[in-house]
């Protein structure tokens, strides 16, 4: 394994930031020294990772860490890459038994793996934001009555890392090897809300709340809608009993995705028109994803009307929201709108509208996450096959098959497959390539 810290705080981090033309764009700032550390240790050829947050670096909170490794892989004898920091060479830090330290050269960053974590966190997550604050953890209790306290944000603030970093890796490229982690994270937070009742019960809820979230994400994704809308039916409860508006708009909003991918049009618009009063007094990016799933079943059942409207709204919004953690980790941003607006066009039958979108989605965003690239290059493949372009319709399809097998998303593969049956019904379907895409969904 390769072992680093990363060093996060309130000091902003400015970087180039799209805008349409003739707007200068606005991004907060703001230079406060306040900061907390993230240890991590990967093990990029076996696909493992393990995190923790902590409020320094040293000795210490090394030896923390090491602890923590050691037991999260205690069946293996851990050799672990290191750089040479006082913390990691001192005589002074207790190494386990089963973790072996090698000190990596001096001043060669580029050798450890896991600087390239806290790049994409500092370019891609954390660029032109201005946090409110750092929560202050509290290393120990001073009375009894605070010992729970104290136990349960030590499970809370490694539980916000491994939600977080779940997300990143699986819409990164597909690898779902942190995320089983999260069926022990969702058991850890019913056991502990079972027993206490104190200051940090609601924030354990809430957490409890998008780790059934990000479990119905990966649900949905494997076509798996009954487990899904269970996950997300829990994500709704709890919403209510915290009174959570967020909560429960964004559970709303995910039940009424599922209600329009199994074909029930009706209940799918009636469910987003409930979610909108939550919506409202819900965060900007919230009303915006209502809006763009909206617009998504209004032109999968041919309404274009309503799916102008809706998703116009969605662009309003989005040129408004600023962007924020929250907001990358639901995918709401202008460029997903747009891609949305062109897949619209897609399937009402006006694929050079949508061409002429993905020209400006290209330039936006001309580098993409694997799993973002296998589903923009399977939305394009669509627009290019029904305007009559098989060649470059098909060539892109297969592509874009390619990737999703590769990270496993059966909702990507299908697109593929609906592609083709569409194609299959026109005068087209007799193509010698669209041959070569049914055999290769065969052998999906």
């Amino acid at each position: 394994m390769a072992e680093d810290e990363g060093c996060f705080g309130r000091l902003s981090i400015p970087r180039r930031a799209w805008a349409p033309p003739g707007v200068r764009p606005h991004a907060p700032q703001q230079l406060i020294r306040e900061y907390t550390y993230v240890y991590a240790a990967v093990a990029p050829a076996e696909g493992k990772m393990t995190s923790l947050i902590l409020p320094s670096a040293d000795t210490e909170m090394m030896g923390l860490f090491l602890e923590h490794v050691s037991k999260t892989y205690e069946k293996y004898f851990v050799v672990m890459q290191v750089d040479q920091a006082s913390w990691h060479v001192t005589k002074d830090l207790k190494i386990p038994d089963n973790i072996r330290l090698i000190a990596q050269p001096a001043y060669s960053p580029e050798l450890n793996p896991v600087e390239h974590i806290w790049e994409e966190l500092r370019e891609k997550q954390l660029a032109n934001l201005a946090l409110p604050g750092i929560p202050q953890r509290k290393m120990a209790a001073e009375h009894t009555s605070e010992a729970d306290d104290v136990l349960l944000q030590a499970l809370l603030e490694p539980a916000q890392a491994t939600v977080k970093l779940s997300w990143l890796v699986w819409h990164g490229d597909g690898d779902t090897t942190i995320i089983n982690n999260l069926n022990s994270l969702v058991v850890n937070l019913e056991d502990a809300l079972t027993q206490y009742r104190g200051t940090f019960r609601r924030p354990t809820q809430q957490l409890l709340a998008y780790a059934y979230e990000m479990m119905g994400k990966i649900s949905f994704d494997q076509l798996n809608y009954v487990e899904a809308n269970g996950r997300f039916d829990e994500m709704y409860q709890l919403g209510q009993e915290l009174d959570d508006s967020n909560i429960i708009a964004l559970a709303m909003t995910h039940q009424g995705d599922i209600l329009r991918k199994r074909g029930r049009y009706e209940l799918a618009v009636r469910c987003l028109e409930v979610a909108q009063p939550y919506a409202e007094t819900s965060d900007p990016y919230i009303r915006g994803m209502r809006w763009q799933i909206l617009a998504r079943a209004h032109y999968e059942y041919g309404y274009e009307s309503s799916f102008l409207r809706a998703i116009d709204h969605a662009q309003e919004i989005a040129l408004q929201t600023q962007s924020t953690l929250d907001a990358k980790y639901n995918q709401f941003n202008l460029i997903e709108v747009l891609q949305e607006r062109a897949q619209g066009y897609t399937m009402l039958w006006q694929p050079q509208k949508a061409l002429d979108i993905y020209k400006e989605t290209d330039q936006l965003k001309p580098f993409r996450p694997l799993r973002d690239l296998g589903s923009y290059t399977i939305i394009k493949a669509q627009a290019h096959a029904f305007s009559g372009d098989i060649d470059e319709g098909v060539k892109l399809a297969l592509k874009g098959l390619d990737i999703a097998r590769g990270y496993g998303s059966k909702r990507h593969i299908a697109r593929v497959q609906k592609m083709y049956d569409r194609l299959s019904t026109t005068p087209m379907s007799q193509h010698d390539l669209l041959r070569d895409l049914r055999d290769a969904l065969m052998h999906v």
